[in-house]
């Protein structure tokens, strides 16, 4: 099912035949429309494929916008993955068909999985034992990695099932027919962990990670022998905790509830589609007895009482845990939906988060479900903050919030205070990222007044005029010296910029270009014929034959090492990218100052060591910087990494500063609540719903969030009375 609740792609199931021997294979996208009071079901799209579905998986990323509903992968029986993009399919496009993925080089492919939080990296196992990686951040010509060699007892057995770890991005799970379930981190680029039961010994077909733990897995057995299915712990991974006991037939499919990790979907060879409570290891009910041979099974990734079941015979049924319609109802294209079943428990989405109810004498009982106590509070009774509500709301609705900061600056209690609301202030602009290094103390047009002063100054300086030839013979004496001779009375151009105190002594070679006598010397004019421009002695007679007949690397290479780095950057610039590219390196290289850094990161488009290594204390001038050139996204990731970094050393307000930049709610709103007690809530109200407001944020209020909103309107509700 695809990360869209009313979309599902079906393929024709391999290892089938109908009673016409149709051999043909075929993807379908369906729509749902599980709103109406009749259910409907209809074909949206569909395309071939030349040969049948082990597995399909569909992306919940949009690849940059490229594919705005994500895209669809099927492990093919011949070995082949094969990427389509569902908007095409959808419009009966003949170029639906993305790319197809040919490196498993035996068996079908029964293993894919996307990754949850790198929705661009496709998983993939085959009958050929071997674990591929597909990164398809350019979808059309896809990357593909192996994320380690196979171990001994993974050799030679076809992998039957992949999945990514829901809570660590590198962490890849796959099982095989041997009955052994490796645990692979991209990170060290090898199986980190094998095991298989010490129990019994069966043919592993399915797996899925726990939702909330990452450390729990569950596989199934698909012997009949022993139709089990086994919980793991990685943490004693020598035996399984516990055991789910139910099934007569060989389980096929396993699916975790992403909503509720306590409900746990398993269907088999015996035709049962059973739903478990995984914490007390029994059968909650079974969703739908029949005589069909399953062949997987499917929580919907977004409305989390709905569930579909497949089976061999061609028919995909639809489940609902929370279906209250007269059953009889019929479902079209092979797509039943009149299933409905009952569970002995409530689950965790329909459970109360948190509640409370007033008493009297101003007090309130509230209770939560991480602390099963009932706690008890009393509300101060304050007239004025009904009045602070009702001035936030309609700053809101009348689209007023820049006018409601300034107020809230000039009546600030702290500086503290008045810096966040300046900086949520900034972010209401149109050009939120140059009004944020404004914010930061960088104005643009006080820094372009103070080039001007600089330049005004320097053209002030008169030139020095050129004096009598006789000056320019003992210059020219001075030129044939070698490099080495030369770099024995001077200091090199690196020591100039390695933070060095001392000046150069450059005494000696002013005496010798000024005049003895001052008040007699002559002003000449420059000679303009007659000029000796070619020499064939030292490092400038190889620059220079290297320069006659083009070769531009050569009279570079020559310039870096006589360390004329001037030169060097001149000449690279004609040179092409590659030459421009070597000759920056070399100058970054051989000036290691952080002046030079700061330029470095600015050029190479690389601002996340400057984030990772600048001294704290100039944490603004780091912040700005990122605003002024890093990209959209990068800026946000930037600016968060320092806002870690800052925290971290204990200074909360400025990281929270950094996190509003990044527009990480979470973390501004768990710092704000530390800095601010019950009787301070209606100001931090007022700030996170500025700030969501200055974000455009249009995702739902995160659970401490939707604690603080209502423990608020308890408040009002109370104070309005």
């Amino acid at each position: 099912m695809a990360s869209r609740s009313c979309l599902l792609a079906a393929g024709t199931v391999a290892g089938t035949m109908g009673l016409d021997f149709d051999t043909s294979a075929h993807l379908e996208i369906i729509s749902l429309d599980l709103t109406a009071k009749t259910p409907q079901e209809k074909v949206v799209g569909k395309t071939s494929a030349p040969d049948r579905f082990h597995k399909i998986v569909w992306s919940q990323g949009t690849f940059q916008d490229a594919h705005p509903n994500g895209l669809i992968a099927g492990g093919l029986a011949n070995g082949v993955v094969r990427i389509w993009d569902p908007v095409k399919i959808m419009a009966n496009a003949e170029d639906s068909l993305v790319s197809s993925c040919e490196k498993h080089t035996a068996g079908p492919v029964q293993g894919l999985d996307f990754n949850p939080f790198q929705t661009q990296l496709l998983a993939s196992g085959g009958g050929d034992a071997e674990v591929y990686i597909w990164d398809l951040k350019n979808p059309v010509e896809p990357t593909v990695y192996n994320p380690g060699t196979k171990t001994g007892q993974q050799q030679d057995t076809p992998i039957t099932c992949i999945g990514w770890n829901k809570k660590v991005a590198h962490i890849l799970a796959s099982t095989n027919y041997g009955g052994v379930t490796s645990i692979w981190d991209l990170k060290v680029k090898r199986a980190v962990l094998t095991f298989s039961d010490p129990n019994r010994k069966y043919r592993c077909r399915a797996m899925a990670w726990n939702p909330d733990s990452g450390v729990q897995l569950i596989t199934t057995s698909e012997d009949d022998n022993a139709p089990t299915i086994a919980l793991w712990d990685l943490r004693n991974s020598y035996t399984p905790v516990k055991y789910l006991n139910g099934h007569v037939g060989g389980v096929w499919g396993v699916s975790w509830n992403p909503m509720d990790p306590d409900l746990l979907l398993s269907t088999g060879k015996d035709g049962k589609t059973v739903c478990w409570s995984v914490q007390d290891g029994t059968m909650l009910t079974n969703i739908d007895p029949s005589d069909e041979w399953n062949y997987d099974v499917q929580w919907s990734p977004r409305v989390p009482a709905i569930c579909c079941a497949t089976s061999l015979e061609g028919k995909i049924k639809l489940f609902s845990l929370q279906d209250v319609r007269n059953e009889g109802q019929t479902g079209l294209q092979g797509v039943s939906s009149n299933q409905a079943a009952t569970v002995s428990q409530p689950p965790k989405w329909l459970k109360r988060p948190a509640g409370a109810v007033f008493s009297f004498n101003g007090k309130v009982f509230f209770f939560n479900n991480k602390n099963k106590k009932i706690k008890a509070a009393e509300v101060v009774t304050d007239p004025g903050l009904v009045q602070r509500a009702q001035q936030l709301s309609q700053a809101l609705t009348n689209d007023q919030l820049k006018e409601f900061c300034e107020d809230k600056v000039v009546s600030a209690g702290s500086e503290q205070e008045r810096t966040t609301w300046n900086l949520l202030k900034a972010l209401l602009e149109q050009d939120q990222r140059q009004k944020i290094v404004e914010f930061l103390g960088y104005s643009v047009e006080e820094i372009q007044q103070e080039y001007l002063k600089l330049s005004q100054a320097s053209k002030a300086v008169a030139p020095a005029a050129p004096v009598e030839s006789k000056v320019e013979a003992e210059v020219e004496e001075e030129e044939p010296a070698t490099l080495s001779e030369s770099s024995k009375k001077e200091k090199s151009t690196a020591d100039l910029f390695e933070g060095s105190t001392e000046e150069f002594d450059i005494t000696p070679v002013v005496s010798r270009l000024q005049p003895q006598d001052t008040t007699s010397a002559k002003v000449v004019e420059p000679k303009l014929s007659n000029i000796k421009f070619f020499t064939s002695e030292g490092v400038e007679g190889a620059i220079t034959k290297a320069l006659l007949v083009g070769n531009f690397e050569a009279a570079v290479e020559s310039c870096l090492q006589a360390d004329r780095m001037v030169d060097a950057l001149i000449l690279a610039a004609y040179g092409g990218p590659e030459l421009w590219a070597k000759a920056q390196e070399a100058y970054f290289t051989s000036n290691p100052r952080p002046f030079t850094r700061v330029i470095a990161s600015i050029v190479k488009d690389d601002l996340r060591d400057l984030v990772e290594t600048a001294d704290l204390k100039d944490w603004k001038s780091v912040l700005a910087l990122a605003s002024t050139y890093a990209h959209k996204d990068d800026f946000a990731i930037l600016a968060g990494f320092l806002g870690d970094r800052l925290s971290g050393s204990g200074d909360d307000h400025s990281a929270a500063l950094c996190y509003i930049c990044a527009g990480n709610v979470d973390r501004t709103i768990q710092i704000w609540s530390t800095q601010r007690d019950n009787q301070d809530l209606s100001s931090l109200i007022e700030l996170i719903s500025v700030y969501r407001k200055a974000l455009d944020s249009r995702s739902p209020p995160s659970k401490i969030l939707s604690t603080k909103y209502g423990y608020l309107k308890s408040l009002l509700c109370l104070l309005s009375l």
